[in-house]
């Protein structure tokens, strides 16, 4: 039922966007979107869709009343998405002892929403992460050993082993016509 409601509405969107009703359409639209997320810590594509309805909403009708509320709405919308972010910052950086994971998340956060809350906690993660680059230790790692952490590959050539290998580190082998002909 909610994908044929979905759909009704695009088609509204997209085929009669100067109709009286297109605002709101978009406006039913960005708030079904922004129901389907279930929160920061799962996939946020739901909630960029319906931040990008609003926003929509915002540059093609700004004098309607429901354009009024999308700039509030964006806000809401782009904080839980940087949240996301954030959360899988810290997930690397307090649970897997990836540092670089960490700063690619948390960098990714405050790109979404500089100005939100959770662009400030990932700043201050990014500040924890370049004082000291190694991660806090668990209970885990106490327990069991600090978990490994991924190597850098430093060295981005492979390297041919025989004269058997080509450079890419495949066999060689003799050309081979394109097409054989069967035997029965």
């Amino acid at each position: 039922r909610k994908e044929i409601y979905n759909e009704m509405l695009e088609r509204i969107v997209s085929d009669y966007a100067t109709s009286k009703h297109a605002p709101e359409a978009l406006e039913r639209l960005a708030k079904l979107r922004g129901s389907e997320s279930l929160g920061p810590d799962f996939d946020q594509a739901s909630t960029l869709e319906s931040a990008d309805h609003w926003r929509t909403l915002a540059d093609q009708f700004p004098a309607n009343r429901r354009a009024q509320q999308s700039a509030e709405q964006i806000k809401e919308l782009r904080d839980a998405a940087a949240r996301g972010r954030l959360n899988l910052g810290k997930f690397y950086w307090f649970k897997r002892n990836n540092p670089e994971a960490a700063k690619l998340m948390a960098n990714a956060c405050r790109s979404l929403a500089p100005e939100s809350e959770a662009a400030k906690e990932a700043e201050a993660l990014l500040a924890e992460i370049q004082a000291s680059p190694t991660p806090p230790k668990t209970v885990a790692d106490r327990l069991l050993g600090v978990y490994p952490r991924p190597r850098a590959n430093t060295d981005a050539k492979p390297t041919v082993v025989g004269d058997e290998l080509d450079a890419l580190g495949f066999r060689k082998e003799g050309t081979k016509p394109a097409t054989e002909t069967e035997r029965r």
